[in-house]
């Protein structure tokens, strides 16, 4: 998907999916499975300075990811 004023973010999500998906093909007949974990905004240092754009309101810090949670889905 997309969202205003968030191009490049969207752009770089969209590359590592097609860099996944690439390396995947090259590397299916080794055993080796690859993967990609698109999370939401996580509550870090660099989440809390997300860029001011119109019409993007970052979830309340309380409702964020946290890194744990991430992890231990991992």
């Amino acid at each position: 998907g997309g969202a205003p004023g968030q191009q490049a973010y969207v752009a770089s999500k969209m590359a590592i999916a097609g860099f996944a998906a690439s390396v995947q093909q090259e590397v299916k007949d080794m055993g080796v499975r690859v993967v990609t974990l698109n999370v939401g905004l996580v509550a870090t240092e660099l989440g809390s300075k997300t860029p001011k754009v119109k019409h993007f309101k970052p979830a309340p810090p309380e409702s964020q990811l946290q890194t744990k949670d991430i992890a231990d889905a991992v």
